[in-house]
């Protein structure tokens, strides 16, 4: 199950994140969702929060949410 929704994450970026962010945004990797723009969120039914940007070296992915541990 764990993997089936990482799966449907990546099918979400790959079908709606790019066209979404308008920007590009380096994030600093600090467990804190502060540096994300409003514009790089992608509302998940589940009430969950995935976030998408990219700089010229990177592709950055945040979650908020449930647990993928749990």
């Amino acid at each position: 199950m764990k993997k089936a929704t990482l799966l449907t994450a990546i099918l979400l970026i790959s079908v709606a994140g790019t066209s979404h962010a308008t920007t590009n945004n380096t994030i600093t990797i600090d467990g804190g969702l502060s540096d994300w723009d409003s514009d790089e969120d992608i509302q998940i039914d589940s009430g969950d929060t995935l976030y998408f940007t990219w700089d010229s070296n990177y592709i950055y992915i945040g979650w908020s949410g449930q647990d993928f541990s749990s």
